[in-house]
């Protein structure tokens, strides 16, 4: 986090406090409502990092509103599934589009609301040797991750996530794996025309094969480190890396069936 010297303005009800990080199409904002801390997520064409907002278009005004509006709308899918108790996934609390009052005039800011997660994203795991994960350990995780998209994709949230990497799986106050940043599973063709999709991670597969694909990275970095090449893994884990590395990646059903007994063999049987 980096911190605001001065309070930052409020967008809608929540007051900014500091600056998280950026990713894809967005700069991600500490905010505080009600003593409560949120996440808000503001179009990187709509301001810079130290909230100096840019005064747009209205063709670009219109299309950051939309890049807001389209992600809302997978949220909203995605929320109703949290809501049967899968809490792997960020929580969504709301979107709009406010006036913002700066030195300049008035700025308008169309943002969206978040579960925020203190403890970071799982990227602390795989750049620290002295966090990484056991082998139990990191199929659970991949047995969590891997269900929960499933009951996505069989709710019609979406058809596959494509965007799975360590930094867009979160650690809540809990301590719980919680999946987030979703528009790429409605912006798969502007990704591939971009080339946007992150190295290793990324298949173009249209359905659940391209996040078994990401899966089997994670996996690999979980426990050996990020960069670690896939020759690094043996034993148990060498079947689950085969069955999503190779030239056509299993699908999530047959790869959580895979999963699934091997964290029977390591002695482990995670829940959701």
């Amino acid at each position: 986090l980096e911190p605001f010297r001065e309070t930052g303005p409020r967008i809608g009800s929540f007051v900014l406090r500091g600056y998280l990080g950026s990713g894809g199409f967005y700069h991600v904002f500490l905010a505080v409502y009600e003593g409560e801390e949120v996440a808000i997520k503001i179009p990187a064409s709509v301001c810079s990092r130290n909230l100096f907002f840019y005064r747009l278009g209205d063709q670009e005004l219109e299309e950051a509103i939309k890049l807001v509006e389209t992600e809302a709308e997978v949220m909203r899918r995605v929320k109703e599934v949290r809501r049967s108790g899968l809490l792997h996934l960020i929580d969504f609390y709301e979107s709009g589009v406010v006036e913002v009052r700066k030195e300049g005039g008035v700025f308008q800011a169309p943002y969206i609301a978040l579960q925020y997660c203190p403890k970071g994203s799982l990227t602390r795991v795989t750049r620290a040797p002295h966090a990484r994960l056991s082998e139990r350990d990191a199929v659970t995780v991949l047995l969590q991750v891997g269900l929960t998209l499933r009951e996505c994709y069989r709710a019609g949230a979406f058809q596959k996530h494509g965007d799975l990497k360590p930094e867009n799986l979160l650690i809540d106050s809990e301590g719980r794996v919680v999946i987030t940043d979703f528009q790429t599973a409605l912006r798969e063709r502007r990704t591939q025309e971009a080339g946007l999709g992150t190295t290793g991670f990324y298949h173009s597969a249209p359905d659940s094969r391209a996040d078994v694909y990401a899966l089997g990275k994670i996996l690999v970095e979980l426990v050996y480190g990020e960069g670690a090449p896939e020759s690094s893994v043996t034993g148990e884990l060498e079947a689950l890396v085969r069955a999503s590395r190779r030239e056509g990646p299993v699908d999530m059903d047959s790869f959580i069936k895979l999963a699934s007994r091997v964290a029977q063999r390591l002695g482990v049987l995670p829940s959701l």
